[in-house]
């Protein structure tokens, strides 16, 4: 098929705002309009840009492939709210210092290094579990970002900051209303109103002071410590400087930003998922007997887990915490059939194309089961974690984290749903249900669950 050098079809919009109120009123069922309406390649406006999504896993692939050749990270970024949090960080650099940031937090993410995190993830899980109530109510992503925060404090920055938890999840919670599209569109001038800006500086201001003290913590300890904070403390510029505080806390707050929302909400979408499907508890049970019978939990009998990866992925699937995928076009280049003029900015949305018809059977339905079943899929029909090289170096902590943890909860508790109500998302930074998910837990007879080497 010849190139065409015209827009890719999409709705009517304003001749001055263009799309942005129907946007900005609900931006996964927009999306999700335009791909079913408008095909693979559709278009729409906001003030001062173009988008075109894409939902056919094979021009998804193309940009992704190409991303540090002809595109970037999204203009979204680079806005004054983008800066004001991650600074200098991996998500807001492009070209030789985001290859030099990566280069140097990778290793930690690498497999060998996540499995021997297990441990540790076993060890939190314990002790949040032991603190639940025998019968009663729980807040589940409360829970999970608490507990996915002191993971990965442990873990990767060997700090114990128990007391700046409730100071770092607070910040990252108030946070996320400058991230829905409105007040990141006016942040462009930072014309936000009084209160969002007051709410959203000093919820980065507490974030700072936070990572300020992890960081003094680790420069007044004389010991020697293998992780990614020490890493990071020791890096240095091409030009043999150290790197800054400031570029540190940068490094840090976008590590645990990306950490906490990239795993936390992961575990807290698979707990309420499986408190709503009885039979889907009933084989995760099963399945716990089978492999782990009244034995300990381990690094190799997780990966035997198989139907808790599914559970986990199907939730990836349902509610993926990044929701959609961003790039820029940094020349002029092509995607598919159309003209992609610089500038432009392209979106690959997991929300619609994760519950896309034409490659999931009942795609609204959680069914971890499909994931057994025989035949195949374009490989980016599912990307939870992006793709190219700005790939989520977390995907295999979050996944291993979350077979751990539901495992060792379905052990010990039955989770059931307080509410059956539904429940309405905010696609901010993450998908954030909206208000608090309480779920009612019931301590089981079962024996306790225990990690052995």
């Amino acid at each position: 098929m010849g190139r065409s050098n015209g827009v890719p079809p999409g709705p009517t919009g304003n001749i001055i705002f263009g799309h942005f109120a129907e946007y900005s009123r609900d931006p996964l069922g927009f999306l999700q309009r335009c791909a079913q309406n408008y095909g693979s390649v559709s278009s729409f406006r906001l003030p001062g840009a173009r988008f075109f999504l894409l939902s056919d896993p094979e021009l998804i692939a193309s940009v992704f492939a190409a991303t540090n050749s002809k595109f970037i990270n999204h203009g979204g970024m680079r806005t004054p709210l983008s800066r004001l949090l991650f600074g200098t960080g991996i998500l807001t650099t492009e070209g030789d210092e985001w290859r030099r940031q990566r280069s140097l937090t990778f290793p930690s993410f690498h497999h060998s290094s996540v499995s021997t995190y297990a441990e540790f993830m076993v060890d939190e899980t314990r002790k949040m579990l032991d603190d639940w109530p025998a019968n009663g109510r729980i807040s589940i992503f409360e829970e999970m970002t608490n507990l996915t925060l002191r993971i990965l404090t442990r873990t990767l920055l060997r700090s114990s900051m128990s007391e700046k938890l409730f100071d770092i999840t607070k910040a990252f919670l108030d946070l996320r209303d400058g991230f829905l599209l409105k007040h990141r569109l006016q942040s462009f001038g930072m014309l936000l109103p009084l209160p969002v800006k007051r709410k959203y500086r000093n919820a980065v201001a507490r974030l700072d002071n936070a990572v300020k003290e992890i960081i003094a913590e680790r420069r007044s300890d004389a010991a020697a410590h293998d992780d990614l904070l020490s890493v990071l403390i020791s890096a240095k510029h091409a030009n043999g400087e150290p790197i800054s505080d400031s570029q540190l806390q940068s490094e840090i707050k976008t590590f645990l930003f990306t950490g906490i929302f990239g795993a936390a909400h992961p575990l807290g979408w698979s707990s309420f998922l499986i408190s709503r499907h009885e039979d889907v508890y009933a084989n995760l049970l099963a399945e716990m007997e089978t492999v782990l019978g009244d034995g300990e939990i381990s690094v190799a009998t997780v990966r035997k887990c198989v139907y808790a990866q599914w559970i986990v992925k199907e939730a990836l699937r349902l509610y993926p915490p990044i929701w959609a995928s961003g790039r820029e076009a940094v020349v002029d280049t092509s995607v598919g059939e159309y003209s992609v003029p610089k500038g432009t900015q392209l979106i690959m949305s997991q929300w619609v194309t994760q519950r896309d018809p034409r490659f999931w059977r009942d795609p609204n339905v959680f069914d971890p089961g499909r994931w057994g079943e025989n035949g195949s899929r374009p490989k980016y029909s599912y990307f939870p974690h992006g793709g190219g090289p700005r790939f989520c170096m977390g995907d295999y902590f979050a996944e291993m984290l979350s077979v751990i943890v539901i495992t060792m909860t379905a052990r010990r508790f039955r989770l059931r749903p307080a509410s059956m109500t539904d429940v309405e998302l905010i696609p901010s930074y993450a998908l954030f249900p909206a208000g608090n998910v309480e779920l009612q837990v019931a301590r089981r007879a079962a024996a306790s669950s225990a990690f052995h080497s």
